[in-house]
């Protein structure tokens, strides 16, 4: 990340925490917000914490701490330790899905790779037969392929 970057990251950070704080404290800015507290329906969820930094919906999946922060006020005690946990454990899961895949990616381009190989030693094997073929003079080539059909009746069935 560049420092622009990195300002901008800290910047919008800022503007989430301020507006999360705003909001436990049921003093939004926000004019939709300011409705909603005055008739008592004011939530904190990650919708208005967007609304009240004044920030675009979605902008909070780049700050995951802020997340957090918003899932673990909603909830109490015990159950903010257990949201805590199983946080942690999603995200592992989903860390480790992502290096499966990315495995995957590679194998399956492994195999593409050895289709295509594959294909080519196929080709290069039918040519070289028709090659060979062609040096058998015409008379003793039929003379072979009807001795090589009679041999394997089960394999080869003449057209």
């Amino acid at each position: 990340m560049s420092d622009l970057q990195k300002n901008n990251f800290n910047r919008t950070k800022s503007l989430l925490l301020n507006a999360v704080e705003r909001l436990k404290k049921g003093e939004p800015t926000e004019q939709t917000l300011i409705k909603k507290a005055e008739d008592g329906k004011l939530k904190l969820n990650r919708s208005t914490v967007e609304k009240e930094a004044g920030l675009g919906s979605g902008t909070l999946r780049h700050h995951q701490d802020v997340v957090d922060i918003i899932t673990l006020s909603c909830v109490g005690g015990e159950e903010a330790e257990q949201v805590d946990i199983l946080t942690k454990e999603i995200r592992e899961l989903k860390d480790k899905l992502k290096k499966v895949n990315k495995i995957n990616k590679s194998k399956i381009e492994k195999v593409k790779n050895m289709d295509v190989a594959l294909s080519q030693q196929a080709a290069q094997q039918i040519m070289l037969m028709a090659a060979m073929l062609e040096k058998i003079p015409y008379d003793d080539r039929e003379q072979l392929m009807k001795k090589i059909i009679s041999n394997n009746v089960r394999n080869i069935r003449p057209i």
